[in-house]
């Protein structure tokens, strides 16, 4: 397990340009969740961000029916002061059900500087973690900016690490940034607020992690 945390001041600008740069070929995606209800394909008129996660991470909005199909890395881009709480029991890795699952293409998670946006696990309701990098390939590339995650963990296979964010890249190389953000309230039998397997890595930039 490797961490390393950032350096903030004069450079945020040029570290975050670089973050936010899509790949040559790829033709990256703004996707904007409508709605902070915990909606997974039931309604058309809505994008939610269970929703939004499941469009960037499969390229396909067929389980998404509110969102665009994400392309390549995408963005997802959260309401300032909004708090999306997430509220379906279960254990899954596609996003039916539980925590945030993300796989399969880099993905950026942000919210505005001014007002940021909260994810709520609610892990006494979904009995679940908040978000997940799951263990697939390919690797990826996650950016999560500006945004606190709270109250993840719960009961089952989310009990064991990662209670508000795992990165479970156990053989796949995944590289996970996070920038200004508080993770607080969750609970995990190792790494209550943050997990992450032997080959990944994760950089903090002004993150504070507590109980």
């Amino acid at each position: 397990m490797r961490l390393s945390k950032g350096i903030r001041g004069t450079t945020f600008a040029a570290i975050l340009a670089i973050a936010l740069m899509a790949p040559a070929g790829a033709s990256a995606v703004d996707i904007d969740p409508a709605t902070t209800a915990d909606e997974f394909n039931t309604n058309a008129a809505a994008c939610s961000l269970r929703e939004a996660v499941e469009a960037a991470s499969t390229d396909s909005n067929t389980n998404a029916d509110g969102c665009p199909a994400g392309s390549g890395k995408d963005f997802i881009h959260l309401r300032a002061g909004a708090t999306y709480e997430l509220s379906r029991p279960g254990f899954d890795g596609n996003n039916q059900a539980g925590d945030l699952d993300i796989r399969g293409d880099d993905l950026v998670i942000i919210a505005p500087q001014l007002g940021g946006a909260t994810i709520d696990g609610n892990g006494a309701t979904t009995g679940e973690r908040a978000i997940e990098i799951i263990n697939a390939a390919p690797a990826i590339d996650v950016l999560i900016d500006n945004i606190n995650v709270v109250d993840g963990g719960g009961t089952g296979p989310a009990a064991d690490n990662g209670g508000a964010i795992a990165i479970n890249g156990v053989t796949n190389a995944h590289k996970v940034t996070l920038i200004d953000m508080a993770i607080s309230g969750s609970r995990a039998i190792v790494g209550g607020g943050l997990s992450i397997a032997a080959q990944s890595t994760v950089e903090l930039q002004d993150v504070t992690i507590s109980g």
